[in-house]
């Protein structure tokens, strides 16, 4: 029996006349006399995702999160990541998948995450789609009030220390020119807000 069952009656067509005498039929309607729920199906789902959760969390270590950029699917899994970087700069990349420019900026993203990586640079780079799977705010995105993507994070110990929004090209203002220009100098705003804070709260960045 699937999660949901209705019993439906279907109303008997009445016949309608039109111009000229012509007989049409009146569209069928449905009324509902029960519905159904099949809590033990619910409940085993629930179940499973929560099994699934904890999986994820278990398996998030200092070698996990040092090794590639994370992609974070909820507030939890961002906390469990925070906890194990231990005390490392954390930078969180917030995206959309309807982001006109969120793309580009992802792999220039993963390139900087590169340059840390040979710099031996002590940095936890994650991304995370701030839409659900039902195209709502997920709790990421709430919890840190996001408006706007693309959006850059700096966390230390999970505290916001900086943040650093860039402009999507469908919604700026003036010509192509000065658009792409705008953005390069937003990039180099990434950059140099990374080094910056690397000296600040990680003088030790090489290891």
């Amino acid at each position: 029996m699937g999660a949901q069952q209705l019993l439906l009656r279907q109303q008997p067509l009445r016949p309608l006349v039109g111009k000229g005498g012509a007989r049409q039929q009146r569209p069928s309607r449905l009324r509902c006399r029960a519905l159904h729920i099949d809590r033990r199906h619910h409940l085993e789902l629930a179940w499973q995702r929560q099994q699934q959760q904890e999986a994820l969390l278990s398996s998030i270590q200092p070698s996990s999160v040092a090794g590639a950029v994370q992609d974070i699917t909820n507030l939890p899994h961002l906390e469990r990541a925070i906890e194990v970087s231990g005390g490392a700069l954390c930078v969180l990349a917030l995206y959309s998948r309807s982001c006109g420019i969120c793309k580009d900026v992802l792999a220039d993203f993963k390139e900087l995450w590169l340059d840390c990586r040979r710099q031996r640079a002590r940095v936890v780079f994650m991304a995370h789609d701030v839409l659900d799977e039902f195209d709502l705010p997920s709790d990421v995105a709430r919890c840190y009030n996001v408006r706007t993507v693309p959006r850059f994070l700096f966390l230390v110990d999970g505290a916001v220390v900086r943040q650093v929004g860039m402009t999507d090209a469908r919604r700026a203002v003036g010509g192509r020119a000065s658009v792409l220009l705008r953005q390069q100098e937003e990039r180099r705003l990434l950059r140099s807000t990374l080094w910056e804070l690397l000296v600040t709260h990680a003088p030790g960045a090489r290891r």
